[in-house]
This record gives C-alpha cells, sequence and structure tokens, in this order.
C-alpha cells in the first residue's frame, strides 16, 4: 500500500521528471531508505533536505508533512523559498 505522506514530495519529483529511485540517488541514500523516510518510518536529515530542494528547485516544506509531523506552520513558507547550499 502506498503511503499517504509527503504526496506534494512525490508529485514535485514527478513534476521534475524523475523517478524516486534517481531522487534517492540524489540524496545519497537507497531507495528502500528514501521509502523508509517517505512512510513516516524513518526522517529526513538537514543534509538530504538542502540536497532535495537544490535538486528539485523546491521549498523546504515539501520534506515537511504536516499530517505526519504535526507542524501546520510549515504550510505557510513561501514554495518559492528554495535552499541553496554548496559544499566546499
Amino acid at each position: 500500500m502506498r503511503s499517504r505522506y509527503f504526496s506534494r514530495l512525490r508529485g514535485r519529483v514527478a513534476e521534475k521528471g524523475s523517478s524516486l529511485k534517481e531522487f534517492a540517488g540524489e540524496l545519497n541514500i537507497t531507495p528502500q531508505a528514501l521509502g523508509n523516510k517517505l512512510s513516516g518510518k524513518s526522517d529526513f536529515t538537514i543534509k538530504e533536505v538542502v540536497a532535495g530542494c537544490n535538486f528539485l528547485e523546491c521549498s523546504v516544506a515539501y520534506f515537511f508533512d504536516p499530517e505526519l509531523h504535526g507542524m501546520q506552520f510549515m504550510a505557510q513558507f513561501s514554495d518559492r523559498m528554495v535552499c541553496d547550499y554548496h559544499q566546499a
């Protein structure tokens, strides 16, 4: 059964024309680890959120599910807020 969590994030991956397997690679995690994160069994790390925002060109709000995390304020983040992080 497909998880109801992170539907917005899943949709953004699809909009980008990528698969979840490709997205997992961008986060430097296995597809299984991504599945655990998308099902709410484990959390995204800050590094994964930053890499995901940069790859998907999206706000951090995509990585927080209000139903799962109980953080209604995340919905207030603008979709135009994009992480920009470059490792030295």
